[in-house]
């Protein structure tokens, strides 16, 4: 984000940095453009295999597979908090259409929620040492998903609202 002399904050500072975004490479602006797109489908597999080994790993091994699921979450989440953060502060946010849901790559990622909700349902209905069913999982995937609704409908009901008084 821009301040009023002209400069990019901390966190600015800091995206730029990890990114490493004042490289000579990105002085070319093909190049920019190119690696920018070849960074987001590389992101985009990322996020995907990410989700499909999460699902895969709790249909196959229930509950034992949680602490592991855990730690392939967080890298997941961290992504996607950063890349969304960096699009709203640079006035480029995203947001989910119903359209979007129709489209093959949509279609994709309602599969992939389905294989993770059958992954929780799994975990969930998978009986500990003492015979005691989990429904955590099962409520966390729910809570999350509908987290997720209600945040992309907020965030876009925000956006709309915006753009009504600049219009006027």
């Amino acid at each position: 984000m821009i301040t009023e002399k002209n400069e990019t904050d901390r966190i600015d500072q800091a995206m730029r940095w990890i990114g490493d975004l004042d490289h000579p490479f990105y002085s070319d602006e093909r190049q920019r453009y190119v690696w920018y797109e070849a960074s987001a489908i590389g992101l985009q597999i990322f996020l995907i295999g990410q989700l499909i080994m999460i699902a895969i790993a709790m249909i196959v091994a229930g509950r034992a597979a949680l602490p592991y699921v855990m730690f392939a979450i967080a890298p997941l989440i961290v992504a996607t908090i950063v890349t969304e953060t960096y699009a709203r502060r640079h006035d480029a946010p995203y947001f989910i259409r119903s359209s979007d849901l129709r489209r093959g790559r949509g279609v994709f990622a309602l599969v992939i929620a389905g294989l993770y909700l059958l992954g929780a349902l799994r975990v969930t209905f998978d009986t500990d040492a003492n015979g005691n069913y989990d429904p955590s999982v099962l409520i966390g995937a729910i809570a999350g998903f509908g987290g997720l609704a209600i945040g992309t409908w907020w965030r876009k009901r925000q956006a709309d609202q915006e753009d009504v008084l600049a219009e006027d």
